[in-house]
């Protein structure tokens, strides 16, 4: 099935595998959209409608294991996320900032069953988490494993 853009982070996405410079873009999307994650809230398994956490929340998040390491698979649309499961199961939106932060350390797959999609090390969402050092110094990516790809 040919990959058709639901929104607008899926939409900058393509757009940086094709172009790593619109890269920036991309990311500043996935730190600002709503992503899905499999799993659910302490306390809120059965809701069925929106509802908001506190800090310090429970969560219960599904991962996954590839190359004999874990991930977190996460999500950039609702036919995203149906690509990577087949059956029905529950899953919690939640601003990209907001999740990576929660799971920071851990390493994420975006889209992982989509022909775009994007591998984050842990490393990796710390720099986007963190931004510039502290100290001023610039960044230098090198590499094409720095964009997303197809």
């Amino acid at each position: 099935m040919p990959f058709i853009s639901e929104n607008e982070l899926e939409r900058a996405l393509a757009k940086a595998v094709k172009n790593p410079a619109s890269a920036p873009d991309f990311y500043r999307l996935l730190l600002e959209s709503d992503l899905l994650v499999l799993g659910t809230a302490h306390g809120q398994e059965e809701a069925h409608e929106t509802f908001t956490v506190s800090p310090g929340e429970i969560f219960n998040l599904v991962t996954e294991t590839k190359d004999g390491g874990q991930f977190l698979p996460v999500f950039s649309s609702l036919p995203r996320m149906q690509e990577y499961v087949k059956q029905e199961s529950k899953y919690l939106r939640i601003n990209g900032r907001g999740l990576l932060d929660m799971t920071r350390g851990a390493p994420v797959i975006l889209n992982p069953a989509s022909e775009y999609g994007k591998e984050f090390t842990a490393q990796q969402i710390a720099l986007l988490l963190d931004g510039p050092t502290s100290r001023g110094e610039q960044r230098i990516v090198v590499g094409e494993a720095d964009y997303p790809m197809a």
